[in-house]
């Protein structure tokens, strides 16, 4: 999380520096990232509770993508990403204290394979019509 989180920063440094809702998602994954290296037992409750966060705002984030790709294929991967963050972030607070210790893992798991399943769509939609339109 924190190697993503300074990956995303650089990315959100050379594309939208000037948006702060865009430094928000590597901000959280810094956080939480440094959180887990640095205090693994002890910051485990603490981490779950940021995790929860940074789902949420991950789901905010799939649906405004969703929103700005939607004629182009591949953004109902989107839409479903974040309707699987929100989800996540329900049964995370509903048992949050007493199960943070391996649904942290479980969580991050979950929501990276949907990330990249919706960005390979989206990906893989994009290069599809780009080399529909070449001549």
């Amino acid at each position: 999380m924190l190697v993503g989180g300074v990956l995303w920063a650089a990315h959100t440094y050379k594309h939208c520096p000037t948006q702060v809702m865009a430094w928000l998602k590597p901000l959280l994954l810094i956080i939480t990232g440094s959180l887990m290296l640095f205090y693994p037992i002890g910051g485990v409750q603490v981490v779950g509770m940021l995790l929860a966060v940074y789902l949420l705002l991950d789901a905010l984030g799939s649906f405004i993508l969703a929103q700005s790709v939607h004629p182009a294929k591949g953004w109902g991967w989107m839409v479903i990403n974040g309707v699987m963050s929100i989800v996540l972030v329900t049964l995370f607070l509903t048992s949050w204290p007493v199960t943070s210790l391996w649904l942290v893992g479980l969580y991050v798991g979950i929501n990276l394979l949907f990330d990249g399943m919706a960005l390979v769509a989206i990906g893989w939609s994009l290069h599809k019509t780009s080399t529909n339109e070449s001549p």
